[in-house]
């Protein structure tokens, strides 16, 4: 069985890729190619960051967790930062406040950053920072909770 963070982010594609509306590209996981011009535009979901905790002391049945990943929209052309504007919206509207069929206990997005000064290639990136809170069991990360 995947690990709950595995299955968190298998779901957070699901949710970006199901009903995607015209000009919304299918999202990836964690592409570290670059993106030639006509695999533009682009979502790209990845980890980044996970912090975490026990739940009732040093001795508690559980470990709380928090995980920050990283949703990078990428666009080209004339204009990239209204391109790139659709598919925040998009972004923010499936995943905001989505528990993803109750495997966390809140996703909220934080901070976005846009990038235009890549040098390998002629594109934007426009990265939307989320937080997923979720818990599993102590000693097996398997198990959600």
């Amino acid at each position: 069985m995947a690990s709950a963070r595995e299955q968190i982010l298998a779901a957070m594609l699901t949710a970006l890729n199901t009903n995607r509306p015209s000009g919304v590209p299918v999202a990836t996981r964690t592409r570290l190619a670059l993106y030639t011009e006509g695999a533009l535009p682009a979502i790209n979901v990845y980890p980044v960051k996970e912090q975490g905790g026990r739940i009732g002391g040093h001795a508690g049945p559980a470990l709380r967790r928090k995980l920050a990943i990283h949703v990078d929209c990428i666009a080209n052309g004339d204009l990239p930062d209204q391109q790139l504007d659709a598919l925040i919206v998009w972004c923010t509207k499936t995943l905001d406040g989505n528990l993803l069929g109750g495997l966390v206990n809140s996703l909220e997005p934080g901070e976005i950053l846009w990038q235009y000064d890549n040098a390998e290639s002629e594109y934007a990136t426009a990265t939307i920072q989320f937080f997923v809170d979720y818990a599993t069991k102590t000693g097996n990360e398997e198990i959600n909770l």
